[in-house]
């Protein structure tokens, strides 16, 4: 083996388990998605979207779609905001490393790794960072693109098709600003890590006991949109 993984092994082991902890939960929710479509708030959440562009656009709320719309926008923009920042400030500490380490050693009287493994965790914070970034901005530019899709006047003919497509694009930018919380939400066991490969599986099984709390849509509206099914089959 090499004596560069040799010496950091732990540490690269606890980064794999880390990252396979998180790809599990991601497989065990969409297994749950497929026995139950509503178990997760973002499955629940995306039905409720396309109801709301279809009363948006059959209703002419303008105004109600481009606040609703400006406020998303402004949240997304703040996180990208927020995330560059951040990943601006991680590469200026990144290019004094040396100094950091022996900072850290006086600050946290803990036997931390060497400048090499040190600065590897520094790039990923990085990296995942303008993964956060990359996604808010994507989110961005759907929601200004729809605050003109939706408000664009069509025939009868094509409404139907018109409105699909804006459900569908509305989606879409929800899904990438979820990715970007996913990304600030990784961001807690990699600065966990500084302190050690256990901080790292201890804030990761942290970071997925809150997420699944979070995720989980709760049983009252799981349990409610399979009644509203049944009513409609039985009315019709």
């Amino acid at each position: 083996m090499h004596p560069i993984l040799a010496a950091h092994l732990t540490d690269l082991l606890c980064l794999l388990a880390s990252a396979g902890l998180y790809g599990c939960y991601h497989l065990f929710l969409q297994c749950r998605l497929r026995r139950d479509p509503f178990y997760t708030m973002q499955a629940y959440t995306e039905l409720a979207r396309k109801a709301w562009v279809a009363s948006v656009m059959t209703g002419q709320k303008d105004l109600l779609a481009i606040q609703t719309l400006r406020n998303a926008t402004m949240a997304a923009t703040f996180l990208a905001s927020t995330a560059i920042i951040l990943a601006v400030g991680v590469l200026s500490m990144a290019s004094q490393t040396g100094r950091l380490i022996q900072t850290w050693h006086v600050l946290t009287s803990i036997d931390t790794t060497a400048q090499s493994l040190f600065g590897f965790k520094l790039l990923l914070l990085v990296v995942n960072l303008f993964g956060a970034f990359f996604s808010f901005s994507m989110s961005v530019r759907l929601y200004n693109h729809l605050g003109f899709l939706i408000n664009t006047p069509s025939d009868e003919a094509g409404r139907c098709q018109s409105m699909e497509f804006v459900a569908l694009e509305l989606n879409r930018a929800a899904r990438h600003f979820h990715k970007g919380l996913r990304a600030y939400y990784f961001m807690m066991p990699l600065l966990f890590w500084l302190y050690g490969s256990a901080m790292l599986l201890l804030a990761t099984a942290g970071m997925i006991a809150v997420m699944f709390w979070l995720d989980r849509t709760p049983r009252v509206r799981r349990e409610a949109r399979p009644r509203q099914a049944d009513g409609e089959r039985n009315h019709s």
